[in-house]
């Protein structure tokens, strides 16, 4: 006879994650290893049990799972969307528990990518032109020659100039 199985897949980030889930002890298996020399952190871990938590089905299920890509959070993140995914298989009624925290929603949140011309996706090149420039300012003594600071104030020129004060 053949053994009951429940698929599920879950993304996020760059991480895709295959669930399986077999009527077990509740092991977690993560690329054949258990989940503990895998996932660093106790918090993702716990983050990795939400679903199986909130449905009551904790020690149920063995959970198998091959994850690829991303780092530790996103595959984290990736594992508990397939774990959902499948609970939803086993039973349909868990949907309204699952939609209402949020875990069958897929997180959309990815890096933003490097523009051309920036330094990063948004972080533009400091100015060189515009960084400790010379320039003249009008003052009460007639024009000044000082140095531009971009956070100076506009007085800073004047007032080191001042010798009667």
């Amino acid at each position: 006879m053949a053994q009951v199985q429940y698929y599920g897949t879950g993304r996020r980030k760059s991480s895709v994650a295959r669930v399986r889930l077999v009527p077990g002890d509740g092991r977690i298996i993560v690329n054949k290893r258990d989940i503990r020399e895998y996932i660093p952190t106790e918090a993702l871990i716990e983050m990795v049990k939400q679903p199986l938590v909130l449905t009551e089905t904790l020690g149920s299920y063995d959970v198998l799972v091959n994850v690829q890509g991303g780092g530790f959070a996103g595959q984290a993140g990736a594992i508990r969307h397939g774990i959902a995914r499948a609970l939803l298989e086993v039973d349909p009624e868990f949907r309204t528990v699952l939609k209402r925290a949020g875990l069958l929603t897929r997180d959309a949140r990815v890096k933003e990518r490097k523009k051309y011309g920036l330094k990063g996706a948004a972080a533009a090149l400091r100015n060189s032109r515009n960084v400790n420039r010379v320039m003249f300012q009008p003052s009460r003594f007639g024009w000044v020659f000082c140095l531009f600071l971009p956070f100076a104030r506009a007085y800073d020129c004047e007032r080191s100039l001042d010798t009667t004060s």
